[in-house]
């Protein structure tokens, strides 16, 4: 059963980042807000930096993309968003690397047994919040919606429409 809700979930937010990031110009994706809301550009990277670790270190999978160290270090946790767009990844870049992240996990959740989604999780940082693989996994679809709603937020504050997505 947790499967079935692990895939719904994954799912659900699959058009979510799509939707948000449509008809933001490329041009103003690393455009700064304030209040500490992190701009489209470094969302991108880092939820794509994340999954890829998700993909690779906790289950075991192949993700469909690899960072540098100087791109982990501009993506990870911790890290500040800077302005200078020719510093990130374009949206053309990453919003395909996005869906193909989601269908990866899918394929994944789906393949991998449960008695191997409960073992401990093996990534040194992600461990200490997400004890067994399957945490791990589980955090990616409310990830992804507290970075939508980054998006969203920042999207208000550039004066940009609202998308219901």
């Amino acid at each position: 059963m947790f499967r079935e809700a692990l895939l719904f979930a994954l799912n659900r937010q699959a058009g979510r980042m799509q939707a948000l990031l449509a008809d933001i110009p490329d041009d103003r994706l690393a455009d700064p807000c304030g209040g500490g809301v992190n701009h489209p550009a470094w969302i991108m990277g880092h939820i794509l930096l994340v999954e890829q670790e998700i993909i690779e270190v906790v289950l075991g999978g192949k993700a469909a993309w690899s960072m540098d160290t100087e791109m982990r270090d501009m993506y990870n946790l911790g890290s500040k968003p800077g302005s200078d767009l020719r510093r990130y990844k374009s949206k053309s870049f990453c919003l395909p690397l996005l869906q193909k992240s989601l269908a990866t996990m899918c394929d994944l959740v789906v393949a991998i047994p449960e008695s191997e989604l409960l073992r401990a999780n093996p990534h040194p940082v992600f461990c200490h919040y997400s004890p067994r693989k399957i945490d791990s996994l589980m955090a990616v679809p409310a990830h992804r919606a507290y970075h939508a709603g980054q998006i969203a937020t920042w999207r208000k504050l550039q004066g940009m429409p609202h998308i219901g997505a």
